[in-house]
């Protein structure tokens, strides 16, 4: 409770509305490096934290038979579609990939953290036939993909 009013009393300080502080902690700012830089750097560093984790993580993690230009289409992909109307088949059948192959891309990219996956509630039925949502860690990181 104490430190509560202790972040209140510094965000008073800043003369920002909480509303717009907020939001550009959701859309630039969800990571520690981040929350002194301009958006554009924000979302140029983040990016280079994406494709360092496309080119070396998940090459220890896993190995794929696509280029890394492959899996960060993927990565684009989920970041400009919106969550549960996307399919494994529709992304492989958008990108020309094999199912299987992006199927282990997604569960590679999850290992990674970059990003996790909701399944529908419901019974089984219900499970099966609605696609998994495809989610970022943190939507900066979605951000970043749409807007640089």
């Amino acid at each position: 409770m104490e430190d509560e009013k202790t972040i209140k009393k510094e965000l008073i300080k800043l003369d920002n509305d909480p509303n717009i502080e907020l939001k550009q902690f959701l859309h630039s700012k969800g990571f520690p490096f981040a929350l002194d830089m301009d958006e554009t750097d924000a979302h140029i560093y983040t990016n280079d934290i994406i494709e360092r984790i496309v080119s070396h993580d998940l090459k220890q993690i896993s190995s794929f038979n696509v280029s890394d230009e492959s899996i960060m289409q993927i990565i684009a992909y989920l970041a400009t579609k919106k969550p549960g109307k996307t399919s494994n088949s529709a992304i492989a059948q958008s990108l020309q990939l094999n199912s299987r192959t992006v199927k282990s891309i997604l569960s590679a990219l999850e290992k990674t953290q970059l990003t996790f996956n909701v399944t529908a509630f419901g019974s089984a039925g219900k499970m099966l036939k609605k696609p998994k949502q495809h989610l970022f860690l943190t939507p900066s990181l979605k951000s970043a993909q749409i807007n640089y």
